[in-house]
């Protein structure tokens, strides 16, 4: 009965053994994750730098007249397609134009004396001769008059001529004839009238009168002096002088009233009209002309992290919140050297110009742009996600066991890695160049499965350069990937 009991005892143990063995391998089984691979295949690597602007006319010209004054004529609209010399709005010329001919004027009169000085000396002597004989003649009658007797006898004459007319009207009134009596009133008036000059010119009007003729006669005096000896230098160059500044003033006459006109600088398209017909205007600028007709530009700005990438003559593409369907084929083609500073963000404009123009790329509108700054073709490609980083060396894991080895060969694998070095190249983010450490069809890790929840994906390892172990990506790996 013992011996029985001994047996089952052994057995018992045996059977707990193989539960407990069974145990671990299958908890160690589980322990290990799943890998998710991927096969090194061909295909492009297009990596690009975003950022966003606006579309702009390649070149705008504001225009304005150079002096304020009252539009009176405006001949141009916003889209308007201009040649140049076309006229595009005028100013009120009134004034202007009476400056000019003021101005003609003056010239004529300086030039007619300059010629006077210059030609006419002998015909002035002559003139100057004979204003001197008037004064002389004037000088003489008012000498005469100013005589204190010939005063007194002008008012006694002038005193009986008011008696005697006095006398006719009182005669005239006592017939009753009303022509009669008008008539005897005038002539009585007029006596009076007579009489009071006389009276005025014994009384200081004539000493007034010998005083201007004096004076008239020292003038033409003068001037006849003046003349006996030609025209001076001095004379002369003034006279020239004034024909220059009339000369000049002329100019600046005719440019004001040339200004008053505005016209195309240029062939183009009228972007903006900023003022209406009869309005005063200034001369800041009413009008803005895109140089180059309908013909529109991207001006983009790029952040300084990503410009050292950026070169003139690289192809992009640009997209409108408008048309997000419509990529437009574009080219870098000016790049400015100094970077714009706003809220501690530095970055730099980029110009880059359709390919073609498009009607769809409208002034002002904000502008998604895409610019390719490497491009390879027909490359060995790995997902980015791949990428690992171990002792300062880019590689990636790939499984011990190859596809070719397994039996159901799908993109799960469980087992050791190893880490292989390889040289990238372009990164696009996706995809990632290799130059060399792989060949076609070979398979990667690109992450594992949770041996916790076998459906839950774990993709992206420590990225390069992170200082993390990539075996710590793969759960229980650590000891595989250092070799043990």
């Amino acid at each position: 009965m013992k011996k029985k009991w001994l047996t089952v005892g052994v057995l018992g143990l045996l059977v707990l053994g193989g539960v407990f063995w069974a145990s671990r391998q299958i908890n160690a089984k589980s322990s290990t994750p799943e890998l998710l691979t991927a096969k090194v295949q061909k295909g492009d690597v297009r990596k690009v730098i975003t950022g966003t602007g606006t579309v702009n006319f390649p070149h705008t010209i504001p225009l304005a007249f150079l002096q304020a004054g009252k539009l009176v004529e405006l001949n141009v609209k916003a889209g308007d397609e201009v040649k140049k010399g076309d006229v595009l709005a005028q100013l009120d010329p009134t004034i202007l134009q009476h400056t000019l001919a003021q101005s003609q004027a003056n010239l004529l009169s300086a030039q007619a004396k300059l010629q006077q000085l210059e030609e006419g000396f002998p015909q002035s002597q002559a003139q100057a001769k004979s204003a001197l004989a008037r004064a002389q003649t004037a000088l003489t009658t008012a000498e005469g008059n100013a005589d204190p007797g010939y005063l007194a006898n002008q008012v006694w004459l002038a005193e009986q001529n008011v008696l005697l007319a006095s006398d006719a009207l009182a005669l005239t009134q006592a017939g009753g004839n009303p022509v009669t009596i008008q008539q005897a009133q005038t002539t009585l008036n007029q006596a009076l009238a007579a009489l009071t000059s006389a009276q005025n010119f014994q009384n200081g009007g004539a000493a007034q009168a010998l005083a201007a003729a004096q004076a008239d006669y020292a003038s033409a005096q003068n001037q006849m002096d003046q003349l006996k000896n030609g025209p001076k230098a001095g004379e002369l160059l003034v006279a020239q002088a004034a024909v220059e500044q009339a000369k000049a003033t002329l100019d600046i006459a005719q440019t004001n009233l040339a200004n008053a006109t505005l016209m195309a600088p240029n062939d183009g398209v009228i972007a903006t009209v900023s003022v209406e017909n009869y309005q005063t205007v200034t001369t800041t600028p009413i009008m803005t002309l895109a140089a180059g007709g309908t013909q529109t530009q991207v001006d983009a700005a790029i952040d300084q992290a990503d410009i050292a990438q950026v070169k003139v003559g690289q192809t992009a593409e640009v997209s409108l919140d408008s048309a997000p369907d419509q990529p437009i084929k574009a080219r870098v083609v000016l790049m400015s050297p100094m970077g714009t500073t706003v809220q501690n963000v530095t970055t730099f404009n980029v110009t880059l110009l359709p390919d073609e123009p498009n009607p769809i790329l409208n002034p002002g509108m904000n502008a998604n742009v895409s610019i390719t700054v490497g491009e390879a073709e027909n490359v060995l490609i790995i997902p980015s996600v791949a990428l690992q980083s171990r002792e300062k060396q880019n590689g990636v894991f790939v499984p011990s066991v190859s596809a070719t080895e397994r039996p159901n060969s799908d993109s799960k694998v469980s087992g050791k890695v190893d880490f292989t070095p390889v040289e990238m190249g372009l990164d696009d983010g996706t995809s990632v160049e290799i130059k060399s450490g792989l060949s076609e069809g070979q398979e990667i890790v690109i992450g594992t499965l949770s041996p916790a929840e076998p459906d839950e994906q774990t993709t992206g390892f420590p990225t390069p350069g992170s200082g993390q172990n990539p075996g710590q990506a793969l759960g229980q790996f650590n000891d595989v990937v250092g070799g043990k």
